[in-house]
């Protein structure tokens, strides 16, 4: 008995020396000492401190990896149960030691049969094969499991392994049919991953296009696309992906339409309308527009530079930029559109979204020199800073910039815009001291 406590007096004192010192030398040393007392009680505090928060845990670290399989044996049941508070540094640490943490890759298995949570998932399943390249062999009765979330987490290591055989197609295949709809995303995600030749993923696949749950279907489509296994087929489904709550979802529909190019042209008034939308979707949007049918986009955004709402004619003008590439006619669509809102709200937009387009766009320059004609002061000087970055494929409107920079009645700023716009033309730098703002 007195050896017994001699001996529990001793390892609480190492852990509160480890626990409170300040100098890492130290707190090294105590790690040490306490790793070295040989017992289960010692090797269950150096887990518990590698768990806490703190900047000890390398100390900790380095102390459990002396204390070889007993220590894994203690880490792997810690995480058994799923995964609790600190538990992601148990498992960073198995990651670690790599090969050498083989004997804690079945606690690794029964964790990953109840842990719920996607990012802790991840990281176990991402452990798993690091420590064991074939370790996804291990999660094959997991396929089976009647528990939702070990079905979906074994297909998660199938997806995330490398060169997994042919023969475990079949059976990942299998929870396409599976009655809950996660598994069957999760499933379609994975057969996608596997790789199969076209005709295999379709005979698995092209029958979920239909699934009754539209994250499925959605799945299914994006997966044949990724296979090079599907066409205009899908895109009805995508469409429907448009119109998702989901703003993942919405995400995915957006980019896998962009995949398919001039064959989702039936997606172009959809994407037009996800140009309203306030978050990165409308970039996304003109992007997929940009690849589908730019010039038939553009005379579908062009209404929207006219919309009630400020918000949407300022995404209509930032689209109107790249998409004029394709028809240089809207650019003074735009510019003219611009100025015609009160108080030119749009003005710094239009000169970010159509000064840059360049020689590409040249083709503007006739239309842009009629609205240089107009009357309106605004619109002239958008009119010549577009010109200017067209840069020497505006040739033929130097004439016309000469005479507004030699007219004593025009406005001075304006002088000094047609000054630059010539140089950047003519390839002279006639007024280096030009400035034009562009908005953050």
């Amino acid at each position: 008995g007195l050896g017994w406590a001699a001996r529990q007096l001793v390892l609480e004192r190492r852990d509160l020396a480890l626990r409170e010192s300040q100098d890492p030398g130290a707190a090294r040393e105590a790690a040490r000492r306490l790793a070295r007392m040989g017992s289960r009680r010692a090797t269950e505090r150096l887990v518990e401190l590698l768990k806490e928060p703190g900047e000890k845990r390398p100390w900790v670290s380095d102390a459990l990896r002396e204390r070889g399989s007993s220590a894994l044996s203690l880490l792997g049941a810690e995480l058994e149960d799923g995964l609790d508070e600190g538990d992601d540094e148990v498992v960073r640490f198995l990651e670690d030691l790599g090969a050498d943490a083989r004997p804690a890759v079945p606690s690794l298995v029964r964790c990953l049969e109840v842990v719920d949570d996607e990012d802790g998932s991840f990281s176990v399943a991402f452990a798993l094969l690091e420590i064991d390249p074939q370790g996804y062999a291990q999660m094959r009765p997991l396929l089976r499991s009647p528990g939702m979330v070990a079905r979906v987490n074994a297909l998660s290591v199938f997806g995330m392994a490398d060169a997994v055989p042919a023969s475990y197609l079949p059976e990942i295949a299998d929870r396409l049919e599976d009655p809950e709809p996660i598994v069957r995303v999760q499933a379609a995600w994975t057969v996608a991953e596997l790789r199969p030749d076209a005709d295999t993923a379709k005979a698995a696949l092209a029958p979920r296009l239909s699934d009754s749950d539209l994250s499925a279907r959605l799945s299914a489509a994006c997966a044949l696309l990724r296979l090079s296994a599907a066409g205009e087929e899908v895109v009805p489904v995508l469409l429907e992906g448009l119109c998702s709550a989901d703003f993942l979802e919405k995400q995915r529909s957006v980019e896998a339409l962009e995949s398919l190019g001039p064959k989702a042209r039936a997606a172009v008034p959809a994407l037009v309308e996800l140009l309203k939308d306030p978050s990165t979707l409308s970039i996304d949007a003109l992007d997929a527009l940009l690849e589908i049918a730019p010039c038939e986009a553009a005379s579908l955004t062009a209404p929207l530079l006219h919309h009630p709402d400020g918000k949407v004619r300022k995404q209509a003008i930032i689209a109107m930029g790249p998409l004029s590439l394709h028809d240089p006619r809207y650019v003074a669509v735009a510019a003219r559109a611009a100025v015609e809102v009160p108080e030119h709200e749009l003005v710094p937009w239009a000169t970010g979204a159509l000064h840059d387009l360049g020689p590409a766009a040249a083709g503007a320059v006739p239309s842009l020199l009629e609205l240089l004609k107009d009357p309106n002061p605004t619109l002239q000087d958008l009119v010549i800073d577009i010109l200017g970055g067209i840069g020497e494929a505006a040739g033929e409107a130097v004439p016309a910039l000469r005479s507004v920079q030699a007219d004593p009645a025009r406005d001075p700023d304006m002088r000094r815009s047609a000054a630059w716009a010539l140089g950047a033309i003519v390839g002279t730098d006639e007024d280096p001291a030009r400035a034009r703002i562009f908005p953050e």
